[in-house]
């Protein structure tokens, strides 16, 4: 499991994220549960892509100094949550239930 802060951002949109160690990975939510999410899936892909060859997480304050000036809220984001997220996508997907919560079958 990988982790490594990020700065979350308020946006008229929701919220984007930034991981100041590792450039290339961004993302956006509108909640910041969305963009949370969203963020544990980016750093999954590119520590994937990459191989593990990331460099090493910046401490909290290392991140916060590095987005002096923006307000943001600093977070760990790991991805193992990442693997929770697409869990529970597949599982959302395969639901013998609607949205609404109520049964797909009468009986």
């Amino acid at each position: 499991m990988a982790e490594y802060f990020a700065g979350f951002i308020a946006t008229p949109r929701g919220f984007d994220v930034v991981f100041p160690d590792l450039p290339e990975c961004t993302a956006s939510g509108s909640t910041l549960e969305e963009s949370y999410a969203s963020a544990a899936t980016r750093l999954a892909g590119l520590l994937k892509e990459s191989r593990g060859a990331l460099p090493a997480p910046s401490s909290p304050e290392a991140v916060r100094r590095s987005l002096a000036g923006r307000a943001a809220v600093i977070r760990p984001v790991n991805t193992f949550d990442a693997e929770l997220v697409e869990a529970s996508r597949l599982f959302a997907s395969q639901s013998p239930f609607s949205q609404d919560g109520s049964s797909c079958c009468s009986f």
